[in-house]
């Protein structure tokens, strides 16, 4: 039977082609991928729960507290603390098992999935590296924030304030596109340094920004609709509790089934965040192509060679 032939990543696709290759490459890949996020980054998503739990039982928070008002607890400073910096460890081991596999993929002509051995074993080479350029990212796109509230404090001026933060969006927004979406590719894919890798980023994107942003907005839509997949339970639990009290006001739903409902919501929407990923990749060997023509390069030296036949089909 023949093989689904793979996905090439060093081609130039305009906007709709390259969205479809994303969900192509998802499509084919969304069981191996799927399960090497499983079994990586859940430990990680599950020590992130179990520290709002902890904190919301310290701080007086019931279950029910956070099954019907998850939101609540972000109020507080520990949790708002906690769930930053595990954001971003969790999306930071994302991205290194993603591209991880996506590398694999990119590297070995004869295989389109991959084992979660073959994928750790790739994303140690990189943990290290890709740690430190997350708290890179994070430490220069927070540096123009964090002087904006400084200078709230010092001048206790909320006109010059805005008028900073006004200021201050605007080279924040541009290097976040290079930064937060192609520092660390570049670093896992062409084996660049922080600092290559930086300058690579934002070579790339020179004539590209707006190419960039538009796609990733797209992306995020896109996502964000499947992920209220995960919130149909939990929207079909209350409107069950409704409709059996017929009275909203009223109605008491069991703390436990809420609260897990709404934890498998939000770690399956935040789970969804491969997909983004992905197209991250599916970017940047399209802007790396337009850039240096890697991929018509090695099309070129093929015309001449024999052509290798598939024999591997049922007649």
């Amino acid at each position: 039977m023949r093989s689904v032939p793979k996905l090439e990543f060093l081609k130039i696709r305009d906007f709709s082609q390259r969205l479809n290759a994303t969900f192509e490459f998802v499509r084919q890949n969304f069981v191996p991928l799927v399960k090497c996020l499983a079994i990586i980054v859940t430990p990680l998503l599950a020590l992130s729960a179990a520290g709002l739990a902890l904190i919301a039982n310290q701080d007086g928070s019931s279950l029910t507290d956070l099954g019907t008002n998850p939101m609540s607890l972000l109020f507080s400073p520990k949790a708002g603390i906690l769930l930053g910096t595990m954001f971003m460890l969790v999306y930071a081991v994302m991205s290194l098992v993603v591209y991880s596999y996506v590398k694999l993929y990119t590297t070995i002509p004869d295989k389109s999935a991959f084992s979660v051995d073959e994928v750790v074993k790739e994303a140690r080479k990189h943990v290290f590296k890709v740690l430190f350029s997350w708290v890179a990212i994070v430490f220069i796109l927070a540096l123009l924030p964090l002087l904006v509230a400084a200078a709230y404090f010092v001048t206790d001026s909320a006109g010059l304030t805005f008028f900073l933060g006004f200021v201050a969006f605007f080279p924040v927004a541009y290097v976040s596109i290079p930064l937060w979406n192609f520092l660390v590719l570049a670093q896992l894919m062409e084996n660049l340094s922080f600092v290559g890798a930086f300058k690579r980023a934002f070579a790339v994107v020179r004539e590209n920004w707006w190419p960039c942003l538009g796609f990733n907005l797209i992306l995020a839509l896109l996502q964000s609709m499947i992920g209220y997949l995960f919130y149909l339970p939990l929207a079909i639990y209350w409107i069950y509790i409704y409709f059996t009290t017929l009275d909203w006001a009223a109605a008491e739903a069991n703390p436990g089934i809420s609260a897990a409902l709404t934890v498998f919501y939000y770690l399956g929407s935040y789970l969804l965040q491969f997909i983004s990923l992905t197209g991250n990749t599916f970017q940047y060997y399209q802007l790396v192509e337009e850039h240096d023509s890697v991929g018509l390069s090695a099309r070129i030296a093929l015309i001449g060679q024999p052509v290798a036949l598939d024999w591997d089909e049922d007649y």
